[in-house]
């Protein structure tokens, strides 16, 4: 009978890619914890679930979903106002040290049901009530692919918001950081520059990203067509 694995991950890692060569070709359950860093996570909302990349290194305190995902997250540190707690569907996550437990499908047991006192009369065999035979591994398959779907269309229509210490390359004011803002507006500093202070609209500009420079996430700020 398989069972339960340990994987340890080494610092430095993409967490999920190798949470899936660790599980590949496996049916059960992964559990995770350790500590992380570049995270992304997506949150529930009213209307599409927005991604947010909080920055820093954080606590796993729990990592836990089907092999093949998705995953959802609890992730801790200690900030200047005491303890930052974020909870959600883990998007991306670079391992600072982290420990896999993976439980084979073939491995969990599971307790019989006790016998009823009064067995009800059978119906007939038809197609209708007959009972379907679960298929092992169809159900994180389809997770999977449920989760694929939706990051793929949220990713064409829900970009990242640029947040605090991103950079962003402007259209016309070339690079600059972002110094405050939220879903509507940003206020960014040009780098490049004398250091002057703008404030834009993000519901005029298209937003694409985000790339890397220096460690730090870069957006691209277009005008709107």
């Amino acid at each position: 009978m398989a069972s339960l694995r340990i994987v340890s991950v080494a610092r430095g890692r993409d967490l999920l890619a190798e949470i899936a060569e660790a599980t590949s070709g496996t049916d059960g359950w992964v559990q995770a914890t350790g500590r992380v860093e570049s995270v992304e996570v997506r949150l529930a909302a009213e209307g599409a679930d927005p991604v947010r990349a909080p920055r820093g290194r954080f606590v796993l305190a729990q990592l836990s979903g089907p092999c093949g995902g998705p995953y959802g997250v609890t992730l801790a540190r200690a900030s200047d106002s005491g303890a930052e707690v974020w909870a959600g569907e883990l998007v991306r996550a670079v391992s600072d040290g982290v420990t896999l437990f993976i439980q084979p499908a073939a491995a969990v047991r599971v307790e019989p049901r006790p016998a009823p006192t009064a067995k009800p009369a059978a119906l007939p065999s038809s197609p209708v009530n007959e009972p379907a035979t679960p298929v092992p591994g169809d159900w994180a398959k389809a997770a999977l692919a449920s989760a694929a779907v939706r990051r793929a269309a949220e990713a064409e229509h829900e970009p990242l918001v640029p947040e605090p210490g991103d950079l962003v390359q402007h259209f016309a004011f070339g690079m600059c950081e972002v110094l405050m803002g939220d879903d509507e507006r940003l206020k960014i500093r040009d780098v490049d520059g004398p250091g002057r202070i703008r404030e834009i609209r993000l519901d005029m500009l298209r937003v694409t990203g985000p790339g890397e420079r220096d460690g730090k996430r870069v957006f691209r700020l277009e005008r709107r067509s």
